[in-house]
């Protein structure tokens, strides 16, 4: 196998590849929102794997849960106002949060959140 920077003959190959195995996954990517983008291919040059790497935003808040509900709801969405502003303004197209109470995140989900295709999974690089 070889791995090599992702070329633009390979974009129609790679759209084959995800229309015929992913179209009900994931969106299709030109890949020029990614990092780097690379491919792994087989001695033939024909491709096993295409992929990158992707910068998220992500909105990480610690609660304080002495509050009622109603205070902590009110001051959730103010959270996500100022971390959506942050991260349009950083061009990010999507707003990550990664919910350990699931009555937040209902809450979320009730104010424009939605859950995302797959299950989230992370490396921890550090």
């Amino acid at each position: 196998m070889i791995t090599r920077s992702l070329q633009s003959r390979d974009i129609e190959v790679i759209r084959r590849i995800h229309e015929r195995y992913f179209r009900e996954e994931f969106e299709f990517s030109y890949f020029s929102d990614l990092m780097a983008s690379f491919v792994v291919v087989d001695d033939e040059d024909n491709i096993i794997i295409a992929g990158g790497v992707k910068p998220i935003a992500e909105s990480i808040l610690i609660t304080n849960k002495d509050y009622n509900l109603t205070k902590i709801g009110r001051a959730l969405m103010d959270a996500m106002e100022i971390s959506s502003y942050i991260g349009r303004k950083f061009s990010f197209d999507q707003l990550h949060a990664f919910i350990q109470n699931e009555s937040f995140g209902n809450h979320l989900i009730q104010h424009g959140f939605r859950n995302t295709r797959g299950k989230s999974l992370v490396l921890d690089l550090r």
